[in-house]
């Protein structure tokens, strides 16, 4: 399991991505006369101490230490960082660097995809118009020696990435969700400490006018075709930050794509809690003729409060565990943006070890984990999980 968090003497798990000044100060203040009081969460056993400074920054209380290879930390033979993952959590400033499967300011258009678009849009730009956008699903790749041996998301990896730690960030710095709509605009917002390998600007930064290409992040609300002057035209409907029902313009082999996907990962068509992440572009037509392109689109489904889910028993288990929260505030649950093969961490006040959800997958999964700290749960599509058996399961824990 890949490791970026502390553990302090009294057994509490921080992650210093999330700890912001006012955390940090706490910590110094709690543990100044004190040494040997956290230490890197890869080897608790051996106990691989760090300090906070006076100017609030981490450092290591000893020389040399050798962490596990899969930690954030690690550092090989040749004294370099191996990148284990493709998102990559900041500890001193809490930003993020991303390194994707594709360059997201580059759209190429190509010369068949170009003539249908410009059979399908009208001889007057669309930029006046409200989000009438044509939507072209083509991806391209960075340069092939380019990082290959390293991770890399891909959108809907890294859509899912900034959406958990938008909410792992928000619960382990006490703070709730009030609603998924709430959430939505969390997203948004944690989008602007998001920043792409080689890129200076964050995801959430990204503008039409100035950069040519925007992400949006919006909730799914139908598909539907239309015969307009003749021609039979495909649109996506979403809504808007302002509340606003919008109509994008598809073209169908994409939008079926899009959608066919979507039911062949979930077993479900698309529905309330389907939610549409996408990079919108500005291109021309031979002609001239400017429009707006959703260039790269991602559906996916969510939780009760906005959570991504992979499957439809994550929403289930993930919609349980926010009802328990509810209730119950001794009850903690987060999920590592960085180590997708998590499923989620469940705390409960009073209990030793943390319930470490993993959920069964159609491939085979080898992975390793502190049985000091952690009790598995490893749920498949077809198990009956209810809110009685993870309150059994708890009771049974150490």
């Amino acid at each position: 399991m890949y490791n970026t968090k502390f553990i302090l003497s009294n057994g509490i798990e921080v992650y210093p991505g999330y700890l912001n000044r006012e955390s940090r100060t706490d910590l110094l203040n709690q543990f100044r006369s004190k040494r040997e009081f956290m230490w890197c969460g890869c080897k608790s056993e051996k106990k691989l101490f760090y300090r906070i400074s006076e100017d609030l920054r981490i450092y290591p209380e000893h020389n040399n230490y050798q962490h596990d290879r899969y930690c954030s930390r690690y550092i090989n033979e040749i004294g370099e960082v191996e990148r284990k993952t493709g998102y990559i959590i900041n500890e001193e400033t809490g930003s993020v660097t991303t390194y994707l499967s594709f360059n997201p300011k580059i759209l190429d258009l190509k010369e068949n995809v170009d003539k249908e678009a410009s059979n399908n849009i009208e001889e007057e730009s669309d930029l006046d118009q409200d989000e009438n956008e044509a939507t072209i699903e083509k991806d391209t790749g960075l340069k092939k020696n380019d990082e290959k041996k390293e991770p890399k998301l891909t959108l809907a990896s890294l859509i899912r990435s900034i959406n958990v730690d938008t909410y792992s960030e928000r619960v382990l710095n006490h703070k709730k969700i009030e609603s998924k709509e709430a959430f939505s605009k969390l997203v948004y917002y944690r989008m602007n400490n998001v920043k792409v390998s080689r890129m200076r600007k964050s995801i959430g930064d990204l503008t039409l006018e100035n950069d040519g290409v925007k992400f949006i992040y919006v909730p799914f609300l139908g598909a539907i075709k239309k015969e307009e002057k003749g021609l039979k035209k495909y649109y996506i409907c979403t809504r808007g930050k302002d509340n606003k029902v919008y109509n994008n313009f598809v073209f169908p082999d994409t939008m079926n794509k899009t959608i066919k996907d979507f039911v062949k990962t979930y077993g479900i068509e698309p529905n309330q809690d389907t939610m549409l992440g996408a990079f919108q572009y500005i291109k021309k037509t031979k002609s001239g003729v400017q429009y707006k392109v959703l260039g790269r689109i991602h559906l996916f489904q969510i939780s009760n409060i906005g959570i991504y889910v992979r499957s439809t028993k994550e929403k289930e288990i993930f919609d349980y565990i926010c009802q328990m929260i509810e209730f119950d505030n001794d009850i903690k649950f987060w999920i590592p943006p960085d180590d997708e093969s998590v499923g989620g961490i469940v705390e409960v006040l009073g209990k030793k070890k943390k319930i470490l959800l993993l959920f069964r997958t159609k491939k085979d999964e080898h992975f390793s984990y502190d049985n000091s700290i952690y009790e598995p749960l490893v749920i498949g599509q077809d198990d009956p999980i209810t809110r009685e058996y993870l309150y059994k399961f708890i009771e049974q824990m150490d």
